[in-house]
């Protein structure tokens, strides 16, 4: 016979905020769809996270899309600005799975650094584009100079690597040691990156934006050429 046990305690999300983080999702997803439109369907999950990290300096919400069909957004709403926080974040996981849909591999990942560098590029600023009023702080953490210093380091040794030679996230994003780049050096970097590739395409173009295009934004951007 199964024995069922009752819950001491609270169960997260409740069932109004699950319903309220919801209702702000679909409305970004309505948003995000109009801007740009996939072809296939897909799928979100939100669910809730305790990470000290994510509430106390990403604003209570966090991402990751898995393939070109799905994307799973966590949150927490003791964080103050995680309403306008998981709009971003929503907005900027389902940019990834529309760059995945226009390209990827057979696993709805992308092959090449570079690749993921354009991919972060675009979800910046297509979030930024879109809610203009939450900047995240890892989008802003390191100014042009900052970057400057590592860029003929990830344009030479960085951009031409298969992301299988790699631990993901690659340490140009997320770094939680004391050396190499400084963490979220990645994130400053596509921003910025993307905003100069705006100068001259739209973020339909984004899929076919090639390396050496990246390269020479880079080159103009932190190097004055």
């Amino acid at each position: 016979m199964m024995r069922w046990t009752r819950i001491k305690g609270e169960i997260r999300p409740s069932a109004d905020n699950l319903e309220t983080a919801r209702e702000i999702v679909l409305e970004a997803l309505v948003e995000a769809e109009d801007m740009l439109p996939k072809d296939e369907e897909y799928g979100v999950s939100l669910g809730w996270t305790e990470q000290d990290f994510v509430i106390e300096n990403m604003d209570g919400t966090h991402g990751r899309a898995h393939n070109a069909s799905f994307f799973e957004v966590n949150f927490n709403t003791s964080a103050e600005e995680w309403k306008k926080a998981i709009k971003t974040t929503a907005v900027h996981e389902y940019a990834h799975t529309w760059y995945y849909e226009k390209r990827f591999d057979s696993e709805g990942r992308n092959n090449k650094i570079w690749q993921y560098v354009i991919d972060e590029a675009l979800t910046q600023n297509f979030a930024e584009k879109l809610f203009p009023e939450h900047v995240p702080d890892h989008r802003v953490k390191h100014d042009k100079n900052k970057i400057a210093e590592y860029w003929p380091e990830i344009r030479d040794k960085e951009l031409g690597k298969n992301t299988d030679e790699v631990s993901l996230p690659h340490v140009l994003y997320i770094n939680k040691s004391d050396e190499g780049y400084p963490n979220w050096l990645g994130y400053s970097m596509s921003y910025l990156l993307g905003k100069e590739l705006l100068n001259k395409h739209e973020f339909k173009d984004f899929p076919d934006i090639t390396r050496e295009q990246l390269v020479e934004a880079g080159n103009k951007l932190f190097e004055g050429e």
